[in-house]
């Protein structure tokens, strides 16, 4: 994805007719963040408060959202957001959806206690997921959810942002996760099209297209297997 956000690093490849799709993750370029910050630990000054912004164990787990496009033409996958391709919605059987990302140029919580803040800089207003026709875009997800919290003085290394992102893993449960996609690119060659014969790529047309399909799997966490979606 462009933009942006909290370093968890998650790929995307595409199988179909030509080559691999673009690179995605719940943030991009930034500082990235280890996860090996200590600051509010045992004995710190600050650690009365700031240990309960620390982020949550990564769970050594990829879960594959594999998107297949039946379709005789490409499709363009898709919520309406600016500079990340949000590709999905994840919700609860409550209907709450779940921040499964993080916020665009928001650090994480361990990110603004270290100081490692970043300048995201300018972004495209639109981007989406383009699949070509018979292909399928496999995303490697990470199952985490995000909250935003404010920043207490005493955790403020720099200052470096008054929000933050904290990262934990997804909590066990029902969850629902759903794509919606639109057969219709406003734009031209430059700003709809895959380059170098790939069958997915991020695109980034003039506006949002209305949606005209859209597909959905329920599944349960903790989860192993892949979840199968299909444009058709």
């Amino acid at each position: 994805m462009l933009g942006c956000g909290p370093a968890v690093e998650e790929t995307g490849t595409a199988s179909g007719s030509g080559t691999s799709g673009p690179s995605t993750s719940g943030g991009t370029t930034g500082t990235s963040s280890t996860g090996s910050a200590e600051v509010g630990s045992s004995g710190d000054e600050t650690g009365s408060v700031c240990p309960e912004l620390r982020n949550g164990e990564t769970p050594n787990l990829i879960v594959p959202v594999e998107i297949t496009n039946t379709l005789a033409t490409p499709v363009y996958v898709g919520y309406e957001s600016t500079c990340l391709v949000d590709l999905f919605e994840l919700t609860r059987p409550d209907g709450s959806i779940v921040d499964w990302r993080g916020r665009f140029c928001t650090p994480t919580c361990q990110e603004v206690m270290a100081g490692e803040c970043f300048d995201c800089g300018a972004c495209p207003e639109t981007a989406m997921l383009r699949i070509g026709p018979g292909a399928t875009y496999t995303y490697e997800w990470t199952p985490l959810e995000y909250d935003l919290l404010d920043v207490p003085a005493e955790c403020n290394a720099q200052p470096c942002s008054s929000t933050c992102d904290r990262r934990y893993p997804l909590p066990d449960g029902g969850y629902t996760l759903q794509i919606v996609a639109s057969t219709g690119c406003d734009g031209d060659g430059m700003t709809c099209e895959c380059w170098d014969g790939q069958d997915a790529c991020e695109v980034y047309p003039w506006s949002w297209p209305e949606v005209t399909h859209s597909a959905s799997v329920q599944f349960s966490v903790p989860t192993s297997g892949a979840l199968s979606l299909t444009i058709q």
